[in-house]
This record gives C-alpha cells, structure tokens and sequence, in this order.
C-alpha cells in the first residue's frame, strides 16, 4: 500500500488526492460513455428509425464536440480546468434526465446534442490534465494504466445496458445515467480551483484560433490527428452500426453488450502494457500498428459475421484502439507546450469527432442502398486508404531532421 501511495505521488506531481479524484471521474464517464452510446443505436431502433437515421442520430454529439471543443478549451484557459470538469457533469445530468424522458426522435436529438457538449468539455480537459500533471519519463505508463483502468468500468457500461434493457427496458438504463453523472457533478467541486493557463507563446487570447491553425502546422501533430481521423471510423462503426448489423442478424441485446465488453477488455490490456511497449517499439510505429488492427477487424467481421468470429475481431479491435488510444494524447503532449496542450487536445478532439461525423453519415447511407455488411466493408477501405497515406506523410517527414516525428520519453 504504501509503495503504491508512493508512486501516485510521484506520478501525480505531489498531488495525489486531486489526481485521484479526476481519476475517479474518467472512471465513472468512461462507465457512462459506453453504456449510452451503445444503447443509443437499439433505443433508435426501436422507435422505427432504420439504418440511415440511426447515423444521423449517431453523429449529432460529434457534430456538437467539434463545434464545442476549441472554444470549450479556450474558456477552461480563462476560468480552469474545475470549471469544464463542472460544466460537463452538469450538462451530463440534463442529457440524461433528456433520455429518462424521450418518447420519440426530438428528445433523443436533445439529448444527443447534450451529450456532445459534456463530452467537448470532459475528455479534452482530463487527457490535458493527465499529460501536464504526470512526468514526462512516466507519462506513457502512467496514461496508460489510467485509461486502462477507464475502459475496465466501460467493459461493464454495454453489458449492464444491455442486461437492462432485455430484462426491464430502457428507463432503468438512463436512471443509472442519472444517479453516476449527478455524483460526478457532487465530486467534482471538490477538485482544487485551477489558475487559468495563460495563451500562445506570446499570443493575446483572442487570437486563440490563430494559434491553434499555428499547431497543425507541426508534422507529428498533423500525422497524429490524421490518424485519430481515421481511427475513429472503425470506432464509429464498432459502437453504432455493428449493433445495428447483429441486431438485424437476430442477435440478442445481451449479446451485442457482451462484444463490447470483449472489445473493452482488448483495450484494457493494450492500454495495461503499452508503457513497457513503447520502452522497445518507436511511438509511431505503435500508433500506426494500432490503427492496423482496429480497421482490420473491421473489415472482417462483416465477412464471417459468427459468434467466435464476432468476438475474436472485437478482441482485436480493441487491442488496436488500446494503442492509438494511449499513444494520441501521449505524442500530443511530447510535442505541444504546456500553454498549448488543451487545445491541441481539443483539435485531436474534433477530428474524432469528424470522422465520426462522416462516418456515420456516409455508413448509414450506403448502408441504405446496399446493404449494412457492404457499407461496412467499404468503411474499412476508406480506413485503410487513410492509413496509407497517413503513414506517407510519416515517411516523408521523418527523412527531413528539422520536421522529424518526434516521440521524446523525457
């Protein structure tokens, strides 16, 4: 006990009751954010919609982040980051209470819009935390075992909404959201209140945007958030339309909560051992590796849709997204100066956002004409082309020093 009070200590800077209790917030959003976006595409289903205005449903929070998340980081430089972590959880008790509610498509767009906005103003704001709080020699370990112990609590999110929903229906669902995000709320106000972090290297705040263009110009960011594009794909596709695909299949709503969790428990362990991976393999090439397997298994599992096919590929998928998942906001902060890192976070953000935007817009509607299965398959192409040329970009740069993708384990 006390050589693990020892190391929080030394990983959380000498702050281990704050960086505990962020901890105990990534878990219970990380519970939440799993449990709802996977009941979200069944709830939809249920009341008629068909595949194409389940992706439309499906994009409305990330069209909403990637409004909300660079001006979301650009208030948290002026009031701390206590504030957004606030803003999310009271914004995360009206979507739920927005869900406990919906008897039809308005409610759930509201509630949709709601969700995006808590997520634009949570994640962005803990993986800045993470990565300014935690030592650079520690912070690819440390991230890790922090989102691994993120995704252990989403491993029981799909599962417990599924097991709910075959045996009591949807409002218990949402009643859980209510009564997690509501103690959220309570928790953090205890957090400490921050400093705002100041602006761009010389910067007024009003030029904030200016100064976020000045990121992406950097080619390791360029590449990492490519890739993060890309990558969210194939995690749109795993959350929203392969419940839909095994729904239609004849598969029980347990069933569909138990592939998550096995997805889940992939992620899990990457996200456990990546710090000692990146101690022998290169950063990138790890990140590139991760962004492999997730649209690999992607693009298999539509052409042996099996029980032990389903879950296999699940495994796999989640081993990829581990990496990239740990790998992102890592390589993020090792190039990004502290007074930057929110919204260079907030960027990566959007671009999650945007591809699952596209995404779930593009699946939905091929799937409409074509086939689910089919529209599935070509997602994986789309993601495999991108990680193609994504991996050029890479090559080109690390051949010229002065734009080297740089990973530094400082």
């Amino acid at each position: 006990m006390a050589k693990f009070r020892s190391w929080v200590n030394e990983a959380s800077s000498g702050r281990p009751r704050e960086f505990m209790t962020v901890l105990l917030l990534v878990i219970a959003n990380g519970f939440i954010w799993q449990m709802v976006i996977s009941v979200i595409p069944l709830l939809s289903k249920s009341l008629g919609a068909g595949e194409v205005e389940i992706g439309v449903i499906s994009v409305i929070p990330a069209i909403t982040t990637i409004i909300a998340s660079v001006p979301g980081s650009l208030l948290g430089q002026k009031l701390g980051k206590r504030f957004l972590f606030i803003s999310s959880q009271l914004t995360g008790i009206a979507c739920a209470l927005a869900l406990l509610n919906a008897r039809g498509f308005s409610q759930i767009i509201i509630a949709q819009v709601l969700f995006g906005v808590s997520n634009a103003l949570f994640w962005p704001t803990e993986l800045a935390y993470f990565s300014e709080i935690i030592p650079g020699h520690m912070r690819a370990g440390v991230m890790g075992y922090t989102l691994a112990v993120c995704s252990i609590a989403g491993t029981m999110g799909p599962s417990l909404g599924g097991y709910l929903i075959d045996n009591h229906g949807y409002g218990p669902v949402f009643g859980v959201y209510v009564a997690v995000v509501s103690a959220c709320c309570l928790v953090a106000f205890t957090l400490p209140r921050s400093q705002p972090v100041g602006t761009y290297r010389g910067e007024t705040a009003g030029s904030g945007l200016a100064g976020a263009v000045e990121v992406l110009r950097r080619p390791a960011l360029q590449v990492t958030v490519m890739n993060t594009f890309f990558n969210s794909i194939t995690l749109q596709t795993l959350d929203v339309f392969f419940p839909v695909l095994l729904a239609n299949l004849g598969y029980s709503a347990m069933l569909i909560g138990t592939v998550t969790t096995v997805r889940m428990a992939g992620l899990t362990l990457m996200r456990l051992f990546i710090g000692r991976l990146t101690e022998r393999v290169p950063a990138p090439r790890l990140l590139f590796s991760g962004l492999f397997l997730s649209s690999l298994a992607v693009g298999l599992i539509p052409l042996a849709p099996v029980p032990f096919c389903i879950y296999a590929c699940s495994l796999l998928a989640g081993v990829g997204y581990g990496a990239v998942s740990v790998l992102t906001p890592t390589i993020i902060a090792e190039n990004s100066d502290s007074s930057e890192r929110g919204v260079a976070m907030a960027l990566d953000n959007a671009a999650f956002n945007g591809g699952r935007v596209s995404s779930g817009i593009g699946i939905g509607w091929i799937g409409g004409m074509v086939g689910l299965g089919t529209s599935i398959l070509v997602a994986s192409a789309v993601v495999f082309s991108g990680l193609a040329y994504s991996l050029s970009v890479y090559v080109r740069n690390t051949r010229v020093p002065s734009q080297r993708y740089e990973y530094r384990n400082t």
